[in-house]
């Protein structure tokens, strides 16, 4: 007996596939759904946009001033002479470049407690659940996994560093009169995309490789943690007794805080000097970044070959 096909139902596929692209947005959709089902985490985001509140309004402050003018809630009764003199100083003693600077300074020490939260257990729990046999034994790369696990924590650090810069920047532009602060300083736009990018890109990295690492998010917290005191004080220490700052190089922290100096043009923050070699900055959070792919490159090859 021999079987039949019925042409009229039955056709046979004359295209061809598309490849697959952006594989990883799935997984970088899942991971960030899953992250914002617990909302108390988000307290975290409580200092930075706090910060970003306050910071906008001095800016908005000064551009008033400069005019001449001041806040109703500083001075109800409207203008008054002083504000002219106030103005003045205002103008001289406040730089939108270093209020930003100041901005990404601080967010970004609350960043790496975001970075910990939600990129310490990102690979380490997958690797504890088995997760990772599901991923593998679909169409999903190497690189497919670890570009959405970036993804996720790279949203998660973007919206406490990036977002605040960004709305105090936004600040500027709007108190400014005529647009003269878009026109004259629109640059500012291009030097807080680049830091939060480079800062984004480093913590995210190192956040996957120390998680990549373990099997539990605690251990993976506590690890980065230990790193980055650790890294901090002998940077401190070596740049203390050979009195040459470059040994901060050391420290990913401390080469982020010199990049930010060098993009905003700050050279002392907190009684800490930023006046050594950006280039040796570069290179420190070059060689980070190096280390952490590799690691990462490694142990995700084993997990596949376990899978």
């Amino acid at each position: 007996m021999k079987a039949t096909t019925h042409t009229e139902v039955y056709r046979r596929f004359q295209g061809r596939l598309a490849p697959a692209r952006l594989r990883c947005l799935p997984l970088l959709a899942a991971g960030v759904r899953v992250a914002l089902k617990r909302k108390w985490p988000l307290l975290l985001y409580l200092p930075p946009f706090g910060a970003m509140l306050v910071l906008s309004f001095i800016v908005y402050t000064k551009f008033l001033l400069e005019e001449g003018l001041a806040p109703a809630v500083l001075t109800p009764a409207g203008a008054n002479p002083g504000t002219q003199v106030i103005g003045s100083l205002a103008g001289t003693l406040i730089e939108v470049h270093t209020i930003v600077f100041w901005s990404v300074f601080g967010m970004g020490q609350f960043a790496l407690l975001i970075a910990g939260w939600y990129g310490a257990g990102l690979i380490a729990e997958d690797r504890r659940r088995g997760a990772h046999l599901l991923y593998f034994a679909r169409p999903l790369s190497k690189l497919d996994y670890l570009l959405g696990k970036l993804g996720v924590v790279a949203c998660f650090i973007g919206a406490g560093v990036l977002v605040p810069a960004l709305a105090i920047a936004l600040t500027a532009v709007f108190a400014a009169p005529g647009w003269s602060f878009l026109t004259e300083h629109g640059s500012i736009f291009l030097d807080i995309l680049l830091y939060t990018s480079v800062h984004t890109f480093v913590l995210a990295s190192f956040m996957l490789a120390i998680s990549s690492l373990f099997k539990r998010w605690a251990y993976a917290v506590v690890t980065i943690a230990g790193y980055v005191l650790l890294s901090s004080g002998l940077a401190n220490l070596l740049s203390w007794l050979n009195r040459d700052q470059s040994w901060q190089v050391l420290s990913p922290t401390r080469c982020l805080w010199r990049l930010a100096a060098s993009i905003f043009e700050v050279e002392q923050v907190v009684g800490v000097r930023l006046d050594w070699s950006p280039a040796l900055a570069w290179s420190g959070l070059g060689g980070v970044v190096a280390l952490s792919w590799l690691v990462l490159w490694l142990r995700v090859r084993r997990m596949e070959s376990v899978a």
